[in-house]
Order: C-alpha cells, then structure tokens, then sequence
C-alpha cells in the first residue's frame, strides 16, 4: 500500500474518503435538503433526533438556536451531575 498525504493509493484502488455530510455541503457538493436527507436517514440517527429535525422546519431559526444553546447547557448540567454520582 502506497501512501499519498495521507491517502491511500493503492493501484487499482479507488476508495472515496470517509467524509462528512457536513464537509459535503460546506464544500458545494450536496445540497442544504440532501444534507438533512443524510442526517434524518443515517444509521445512528436517533429518533429524537429525526423529530427535531421535522420539528425545526416550522420554527424561526435564531429562536431555534436559543433554544438549543438552553438544551445543551441543560444536558452539561445534567451530564456533570451524572458523572459526579449525583442524582439527577
């Protein structure tokens, strides 16, 4: 195996990087809804997730980011609490 800056050349070979959907569409090469199509029908998707993802299509976008900045420092509080051994 010949390695190239970091990708594999092997002859015969033509293998496509592991990249992700969110490297595709910052570079151009998939649309902002093929971006959510990825997202919403990936394999580890959850299905919390798939809701929100709906869900966010009917709200304001700068009150939506509110609201994630709200739940993520939520689930941090909760996180430490959880590794400190405390009850939730």
């Amino acid at each position: 195996m010949k390695e190239d800056q970091g990708r594999d050349t092997t002859a015969g070979e033509n293998k496509a990087p592991d990249v992700s959907p969110f490297v595709l569409y910052r570079d151009g090469y998939i649309t902002y809804q093929e971006l959510e199509q990825v997202i919403r029908h990936g394999f580890s998707t959850s299905s919390w997730l798939q809701g929100a993802i709906e869900a966010m299509k009917r709200r304001d976008p700068v009150d939506m980011l509110k609201d994630i900045e709200v739940l993520k420092k939520l689930a941090e509080a909760r996180l430490k609490r959880i590794a400190g051994g405390l009850p939730v």
